[in-house]
This record gives structure tokens, C-alpha cells and sequence, in this order.
């Protein structure tokens, strides 16, 4: 585990605080350590209160987030495209992608289970993707990269599999 040495306050020396992403990732789902330690040093060492605000800022990023349906497969539009009225009804039924979270860049309607896999073109197997994520999960089940500007741990810790 790599030490960082960080500044307590002028008048108190130095003081050393031992983070890991491995113990970031334990204590915080979806945060890294990384970001936490620069964090802490923005925040003049103080690590209870660097802490507390990533909780909470976990909890809210992840309860924005919309649900991952499971998806519906083998009915009458299995394999087959969403029609216009579907897609749009997709688009507008949540506020960003299931997948990252992002409200940010072109959103696109996804096959939750694909229609490789004889995914049904219905609303029940419908989620909202942004188009990173839509492309990365290609026929599988999740996408396999997180976009550029995400900055959670990959995958998410809302993702249920």
C-alpha cells in the first residue's frame, strides 16, 4: 500500500495517511482511491471529513440512477429493430443511461437482452444508453468500458448480475 504524505495544518507537522484503492473500494462502492487521496489533500488531510462527503455522493450518484430492466426475449418482435414510437418512448422515459449514469451526449435506445440473443422489440426491453455504452455492451449483457469522463469504479455497484 503506497503512504501519502499529506499536510495536517502548519502548525501540527506532518502526518501520513495510508490509502489504497483496494480500502477505497472497500469503504466506498464506487469510488477509487486515487481520486480520494488527492481529495484529502485538497482538503488539508482532514480524511473523516473527505470521507463523508464521497458517501454521500456515492449514494446520490447511485440513486439517480435508473433500474437495468432484465429484458424480454423469444415474443413476436424478437431480433427485430424498436419501431420510431418505442424508441422515442425509451429516450424519454429516464433521465440518463442505465448502464453509467451519464445524462451527458447522445442517448440511444438499447436492446436490453440484444437482438443477436432474440431480444424482443418491446418496451419491456427497452433501456436508455448513452451511445458509449450502448456500442461497448454491443451483444453481451453490460457494457465493457466505462465512457471517458466516468469516474466511479468499473462496473458499477448498481449493476446486479
Amino acid at each position: 500500500m503506497k503512504q501519502t504524505r499529506i499536510r495536517n495544518n502548519p502548525t501540527n507537522g506532518w502526518g501520513y495517511v495510508a490509502l489504497g484503492a483496494d480500502i477505497a473500494g472497500t469503504l466506498l462502492p464506487g469510488a477509487t482511491g486515487g481520486r480520494i487521496a488527492v481529495k484529502i489533500i485538497e482538503n488539508g488531510g482532514d480524511v473523516s471529513k473527505v470521507v463523508a462527503k464521497e458517501i454521500e455522493s456515492v449514494k446520490s450518484f447511485t440513486n439517480k440512477t435508473p433500474a437495468i430492466k432484465q429484458g424480454s426475449a423469444g415474443g413476436p418482435g424478437a431480433g427485430k429493430n424498436f419501431s420510431s414510437k418505442t424508441k422515442s418512448e425509451i429516450i424519454n422515459s429516464s433521465k440518463g443511461c442505465v448502464y453509467c449514469g451519464t445524462t451527458n451526449g447522445k442517448m440511444e435506445s438499447d436492446h436490453r437482452i440484444s437482438k443477436r440473443n432474440n431480444g424482443n422489440n418491446t418496451l419491456e426491453n427497452g433501456v436508455k444508453a448513452c451511445q458509449h455504452c450502448n456500442r461497448s455492451k454491443g451483444a453481451g449483457d453490460y457494457p465493457k468500458s466505462p465512457p471517458k469522463d466516468y469516474k466511479w469504479t468499473w462496473p458499477p455497484p448498481w449493476w446486479k448480475k
